[in-house]
C-alpha cells in the first residue's frame, strides 16, 4: 500500500511535532473520507508559493483525505452571519456537497471584533445542514505577533459552539508566534514553511478516526 508523504517542520527548533506520518498499518485513519475546509486566507493557501503547498493540501495528502477546499481569502465568521465577507457561503456549499468532514479555521480577519453572531450561526448551520458529518474547528491562527486578546474571546466562542452542535475543537496555541522566517513578503501570511509547520499541527491534534 502507499504510504502517506511525512510532512517535515523547517525553520523552527521549538515547534512540535516534527513530522506527519501514516499508522503502523501504512494507511492513514481517514483514507478516503471527503473534507470540505471553510476558511480564510490561510486555509485558501495565500503565501504558499503553489495550492499544493498550502496547509489544507499538505493535510489532505497526507491523511489520505479528498480535499474540498472552499476557502476565501479576506473572510470570517463575521460579526453577523448576513455581513459581507461572513462564512455563510462557504457553509451553503459545504452543505450542498454533503462532505464526511468539515473543517473549520480562521478568525483573524475582523480580530478585534465581536464574532459571536458569526460563530454560532457556522456551526448550528453546519449540523442543521449535514446532521451525520464531523465537525471539527480549529483555533484561530495568528501572525508571529502576540495573540490579540478579541481573538482569545473568539477562540473560546468558537469552542463552545463546535462543542455545542456535537464537533471537535483543535486548540493550537499561536503556533507561528515569533516564527518570522515562516511568513513569506506581506509579513501575514505563512510561507510554504510556515504552510508545512500548520499542517502539522493541526494534523496532531486530529481525532484518531479521522488522522493525526
Amino acid at each position: 500500500p502507499t504510504v502517506a508523504p511525512v510532512l517535515t517542520i523547517s525553520n523552527s527548533e521549538s515547534a512540535s511535532p516534527t513530522s506527519v506520518a501514516a499508522g503502523a498499518t501504512g494507511q492513514p485513519a481517514g483514507k478516503g473520507l471527503r473534507v470540505a475546509f471553510i476558511g480564510d486566507s490561510f486555509a485558501a493557501g495565500v503565501g504558499a508559493t503553489d495550492a499544493s503547498l498550502r496547509w489544507s493540501t499538505l493535510l489532505a495528502v497526507a491523511n489520505g483525505w479528498e480535499e474540498l477546499n472552499l476557502a476565501v481569502s479576506g473572510s470570517s465568521y463575521g460579526a453577523d452571519p448576513d455581513d459581507l465577507g461572513s462564512y455563510a457561503p462557504q457553509v451553503e456549499a459545504a452543505v450542498a456537497a454533503a462532505p464526511d468532514v468539515v473543517l473549520v479555521s480562521g478568525g483573524l480577519n475582523l480580530a478585534q471584533a465581536d464574532q459571536t453572531a458569526g460563530v454560532d450561526d457556522v456551526f448550528a448551520s453546519l449540523r442543521a445542514g449535514l446532521p451525520k458529518a464531523r465537525i471539527v474547528a480549529v483555533s484561530p491562527f495568528w501572525t508571529a505577533t502576540e495573540y490579540p486578546t478579541q481573538l482569545t474571546v473568539t477562540a473560546s466562542l468558537i469552542e463552545d459552539a463546535v462543542t455545542e452542535v456535537d464537533g471537535d475543537y483543535l486548540e493550537l496555541g499561536n503556533p507561528l508566534e515569533g516564527e518570522y522566517s515562516l511568513f513569506s513578503y506581506d509579513e501575514l501570511h505563512p510561507n510554504d514553511a510556515g504552510h508545512q509547520l500548520l499542517a502539522n499541527f493541526v494534523d496532531a491534534k486530529l481525532p484518531a478516526e479521522i488522522g493525526g
